[in-house]
């Protein structure tokens, strides 16, 4: 049983910073959790790979843009919330870059 809080979940469905240009798939993970607590995802798309590498310690001088997009709401199965928001989120990624 799942206790639903007030508290926000921010979870970072690729697992990790990645290059603006790359597209990773999705951690099944972030679509058992959409699943589970049966609630409204907020997505939010950031260009910080541009400035953050990943595995790296140095970072560059740079503008991130974080963007929240409109909600994706209860009720689709995993994979078709995954692709949703994979798609969602990469194409933002592309406007922002």
């Amino acid at each position: 049983n799942i206790e639903i809080s007030k508290r926000p979940l921010l979870i970072f469905p690729q697992g990790t910073r990645v290059k603006v240009e790359d597209r990773v798939p999705f951690k099944k993970g972030v679509g058992r959790i959409y699943e589970a607590l049966n609630i409204s995802c907020v997505p939010i798309a950031l260009n910080s790979g541009k400035v953050w590498p990943k595995n790296g310690i140095i970072k560059y001088p740079g503008k991130i843009t974080v963007s929240f997009l409109e909600p994706i709401k209860p009720g689709l199965n995993r994979d078709e919330f995954i692709k949703n928001l994979e798609v969602r989120i990469y194409d933002e990624i592309k406007n922002i870059s």
